[in-house]
């Protein structure tokens, strides 16, 4: 009995002295759904009753007890095995890194990145919808769109701010002197944004020359397949000491710098002598040439007067005229000058004894891009008085004509670059069509005696 109590003690021993399950280093398999990744291990010590250990016992990732295994497979030979499915922040899809595509607008860019690394159970679809860029430093959010490439993979595509994105300006290059410390400067703009016109480009961008910001063109060029020019005039040059510009070039400088204004006057003008003479607002291409074949005496003066009354202006002028031009053209004009008050000798009954009129005359030398000719009346509003009117004038001039009608505008400056008044005309070309931008150098003569307003003709 004694022995058979001690044999029992020594059974208990040896069994309690046994070691108890535990596992084999975990080792870390591949993701198996977004978020998840799955972890296995090897059982060791197992007792009689690999499943029941494989069930019982826990296991620790970095430090963390994740508990028992999700699933037991039992390998054979390969022994009993753990799997954990563990919550993991890398198993999400990831881009690669991003390629700076073209500029879309001023100011923003199109990247675009191809998706890695796709947990199984979700499509590329899903996964490029769903998964944030990080781009120079900052989280750009998911994509504008997503490109499936076939082999090449699935692309995201992101529109982002970039400064860098905008049309700019090659090297500036003087062109002339423009007096002392002052240069006409041009340059050719470049990388102009997909989704931005070359004007609009030219007209915003600022330009920086010798260091100092002289802000957007005066006016932009377009040379075709030369680009497009922004031209800069009497830009800041300390390294200019004479003006070396042309007549042309000064004159237009002057239209350049005063040009808002002169546009308001010509239009304002071009309006009342369009309605004055029935052919509607604007050039009225598709009228017949009432101006000059129609008027009436009547009309014409009463188109002076208002434009003294409604504009303020000094004096108004209303000649009729022919020209002719192949590059550089000839014209002359006469007609008449009026203005309010004056000198007592001529004027005219009622209402026309506060104006004073003076018959005058002109001829004008062209030179530009033009070609025709024709007839036309000429209304010009000038400042100062008939003698100030007298004498020379600088200037630029448009015009239009097709087939049997023309529309004529130019500004004009005296001989001593002081503003002297600007003009509209309408009339009759010669030929199918004449255009044209043209520098023109004028003379201007003024009758010494008075003519009563209410009497002047045209006829």
């Amino acid at each position: 009995m004694r022995y058979l109590i001690a044999g029992s003690f020594a059974l208990l021993a040896v069994v309690s002295g046994a070691e108890a399950a535990r596992w084999d280093n975990l080792k870390r398999d591949a993701c198996v759904s977004p978020g998840t990744r799955q972890y296995s291990s090897r059982l060791l010590d197992a007792g009689w009753s690999w499943e029941n250990d494989c069930k019982a016992t826990s296991a620790s990732l970095g430090g963390r007890n994740i508990g028992a295994p999700n699933r037991c497979d039992n390998h054979g030979v390969g022994g009993m095995w753990g799997v954990w499915f563990v919550s993991d922040a890398s198993c999400s899809a990831n881009w690669g890194a991003p390629k700076e595509d073209a500029c879309t607008a001023p100011g923003r860019r199109q990247i675009s990145s191809v998706i890695h690394n796709i947990p199984p159970g979700q499509s590329w679809e899903d996964a490029c919808a769903k998964t944030p860029l990080t781009y120079k430093g900052a989280n750009v959010g998911t994509p504008a769109r997503c490109d499936n490439h076939g082999a090449g993979g699935m692309w995201g595509v992101w529109n982002v701010a970039d400064s860098a994105c905008g049309a700019r300006w090659d090297t500036a290059k003087r062109d002339k002197c423009a007096g002392p410390g002052k240069a006409n400067v041009s340059s050719v703009i470049r990388d102009v944004p997909s989704g931005q016109s070359w004007e609009d480009a030219c007209s915003l961008t600022r330009l920086t020359y010798k260091g100092v910001d002289i802000g957007t063109p005066t006016r932009c060029d377009n040379h075709g397949i030369g680009g497009m020019w922004g031209v800069w005039t009497e830009a800041a040059d300390a390294e200019c000491t004479s003006d070396d510009r042309s007549a042309e070039e000064r004159t237009r400088a002057q239209y350049e710098a005063a040009k808002a204004s002169i546009e308001t006057r010509q239009a304002s003008a071009a309006r009342a002598f369009a309605a004055a003479e029935g052919v509607g607002e604007g050039p009225g291409l598709d009228k017949t040439d009432k101006i000059v074949a129609k008027s009436t005496d009547a009309e014409r003066r009463g188109l002076m007067k208002r434009r003294l009354d409604e504009d303020g202006v000094s004096v108004v002028t209303l000649m009729a005229g022919g020209s002719g031009a192949f590059i550089v053209g000839y014209g002359h004009a006469e007609g008449y000058a009026m203005k309010k008050g004056g000198s007592l000798t001529a004027r005219g009954q009622g209402e026309w004894a506060a104006y004073t009129c003076k018959k005058v005359w002109s001829n004008t030398f062209t030179a530009g891009i033009a070609i025709g000719g024709g007839g036309a009346m000429e209304l010009g509003e000038w400042g100062g008085d008939f003698t100030t009117l007298a004498g020379e004038t600088n200037g630029v001039q448009g015009s239009l004509s097709l087939l049997a009608v023309g529309w004529g505008t130019g500004a004009h400056w005296n001989a001593d670059g002081s503003p002297a008044g600007v003009t509209v005309a309408h009339g009759g070309g010669a030929g199918a069509l004449d255009a044209g931008v043209e520098y023109v150098h004028g003379w201007t003569g003024v009758a010494e005696d008075d003519v009563a307003c209410d009497m002047i003709s045209w006829k």
